[in-house]
């Protein structure tokens, strides 16, 4: 069976400042797909978000001929060492400025046959599947901590605890959560900031990737979605898709 390969991201900042930044990049069959949504309350997410994708698509430049062969587990561990220098340098650049700022990760490397997410923060990531939408990765936030574990987090705004974070890139330590396993033969992969997410459910996201549109007017009817939902944040996303190619009869 042959395949088709497509993808495409958007982004709509609203009313507010962009600090959200986006990546897709694609070796072969595949794919690295990457949003870091800048910290709002923190002097400067754009800067942070931004340094995050330039580094990440450097490192892609530098391993995309080697990704094929890698081991799944090999790949895991130079993610996780660039991850954390891109955390070192954020540091550093904060104290040199003396300006703190910080951004959400999730990072998507997709091959032939898997794919493997680092995640700081709340972006997320999806996929889609003969007609349904998982969502593969986990809120780090205080309100997901706490409906998880029963342990209640003092000292923090009840109003504010589905947005108030228990890590991300440029802040104090962090320690990257990675989900990894096997792609189906067809899927849609997606990677959107909290401003997508916000407002979607697992069944409007599903209804609108089932239908016959290219990726960015998927994206751009997403968000709109959530535009009309009320959602006021930037709104970033990346999308990955691999469909069946049909095949032309032939006629003696």
């Amino acid at each position: 069976m042959r395949y088709i390969y497509e993808g495409a991201v958007y982004t709509d900042a609203g009313k507010k400042n962009n600090e959200d930044s986006k990546l897709l990049r694609r070796a072969g069959r595949c794919f690295a797909a990457i949003i870091a949504d800048g910290v709002g309350g923190l002097d400067a997410g754009e800067i942070a978000s931004g340094y995050t994708v330039k580094a990440l698509s450097k490192w892609f430049d530098q391993v995309q001929e080697s990704l094929p062969v890698l081991p799944i587990d090999e790949i895991q561990a130079e993610m996780n060492r660039v991850v954390m220098r891109i955390h070192e340098d954020l540091l550093d650049i904060s104290e040199e400025e003396g300006r703190r700022f910080g951004s959400t990760l999730t990072f998507a490397l997709l091959t032939r046959e898997e794919y493997l997410i680092a995640q700081v923060g709340d972006s997320r990531a999806y996929i889609y599947e003969e007609g349904s939408v998982s969502c593969i990765t986990e809120d780090q936030t205080v309100a997901e901590y706490e409906r998880k574990s029963g342990c209640v987090i003092q000292g923090v705004d009840e109003a504010k605890k589905e947005h108030t974070l228990l890590q991300c890139l440029g802040q104090r330590e962090i320690k990257p959560v990675y989900y990894k396993g096997f792609l189906p033969k067809e899927y849609q992969f997606l990677v959107c900031s909290d401003g997508l997410s916000n407002t979607l459910t697992n069944r409007i996201i599903a209804r609108t990737l089932e239908k016959p549109l290219v990726c960015k007017e998927a994206l751009q009817e997403l968000t709109n979605i959530s535009r009309g939902n009320g959602e006021g944040d930037n709104i970033t996303s990346v999308l990955v898709r691999r469909s069946a190619m049909v095949e032309e009869e032939t006629h003696a």
